[in-house]
């Protein structure tokens, strides 16, 4: 196959060696749109594993092929081979993958499922590599899932971890900290009585997985605040926190709301209130590039004003930041909340 791109100027590059994990299919569609992303700003040996766990099947399969972003003007190319894999054969694709990685470059697991579920891959794959990504939407229990990715933390071979859900975040958690820039302000913050996190949902009865970002942003604001946690109240629209936050009970709100305009699962609006001195409302300006903050006091209210509201899609800003952004310290200690937390 090389020889023949040769004749076509065509260069055979890898900047790391990506490899990709799943077994349902929506999330190998989610994860092919990533990887056709990333091939397109970053060149790299693409080893993709497709798990089938059907018992009935019984099956592995490998297909090489290369990989060209731009056909038309690009003359960069990569390697991709892709393994398809029933669930008895699962155990052998380490075995397959270790000797085709390339040595001296990173290596970054793309994990379509949970992570702290998979015990036949994942494990001999890990110690060789530079960094974890995953996204907690694929957990069916955010509270395990928080409790295992800790204990993967305090490992004794830690390597980095990057979440999705959480990186989407990154814009929220900078907004917030900007509004609140002064002690007087954080004061507020602190003491506050109610915060309502809205987030968009596809569906009238939103599921757990559409409201793991806004259970995250609820977890770092607590943790933030050192706010302590009562209980929890949960329906099918909506799930009220109650933390103690030193004066008072604070009520925190996660409600979805039937929006076909953002991604599913995405927070839109934030509002903070403590009682009647102090309340601000974070809404977005026609799209979530920008949002529109509304600050009133007890005995003013201010001008509304703008601030920027990174907005991650994939793309080129989401492939960097999920390969190259440094890992936040917050997301320990977030998890550390989380555990806390009835979800």
């Amino acid at each position: 196959m090389w020889e023949e791109l040769k004749t076509k100027d065509r260069i055979r590059a890898s900047l790391f060696n990506l490899v990709i994990y799943g077994h349902h299919q929506t999330h190998i569609e989610q994860l092919q749109l990533i990887v056709n992303e990333t091939v397109a700003r970053f060149p790299c040996r693409i080893i993709f594993i497709k798990g089938n766990l059907d018992p009935d099947e019984n099956y592995i399969k490998v297909n090489v092929s290369i990989e060209i972003p731009n056909k038309s003007t690009d003359n960069i190319a990569c390697d991709k081979i892709e393994l398809e894999v029933s669930a008895n054969h699962l155990n052998r694709v380490p075995y397959i993958v270790l000797p085709h990685l390339l040595p001296d470059l990173p290596i970054y697991l793309l994990w379509g499922e949970d992570p702290t579920e998979e015990k036949i891959v994942l494990p001999s794959l890990r110690r060789y590599a530079s960094r974890l990504l995953y996204n907690a939407s694929c957990t069916d229990n955010l509270q395990l899932f928080a409790q295992r990715m800790l204990a993967m933390i305090k490992s004794e071979n830690p390597l980095e971890l990057m979440d999705i859900s959480w990186l989407m975040l990154r814009g929220w958690r900078q907004v917030i900290a900007q509004i609140f820039d002064s002690d007087d302000k954080r004061e507020n913050l602190r003491l506050c009585t109610q915060v309502t996190l809205l987030y968009s949902s596809s569906q009238a009865n939103c599921s757990d997985t559409e409201k793991i970002q806004a259970t995250y942003l609820a977890a770092w604001l607590a943790d933030r605040m050192s706010w302590q946690f009562l209980r929890h109240v949960a329906t099918p629209y909506e799930t009220v926190f109650v933390f103690f936050n030193g004066k008072n009970e604070c009520q925190v709100i996660v409600k979805g709301i039937t929006n076909t305009e953002y991604d599913s699962g995405r927070v839109y609006q934030v509002d903070i209130q403590r009682e009647n001195l102090f309340a601000v409302s974070i809404s977005p300006c026609e799209t979530l590039l920008k949002v529109c903050v509304h600050l009133t006091l007890q005995d003013t209210c201010e001008l509304p004003y703008t601030l920027p509201l990174t907005s991650l899609k994939v793309g080129p800003v989401y492939i960097r930041e999920m390969f190259y952004s440094a890992i936040s310290k917050h997301y320990p200690s977030m998890l550390e909340q989380l555990t806390k937390l009835s979800v």
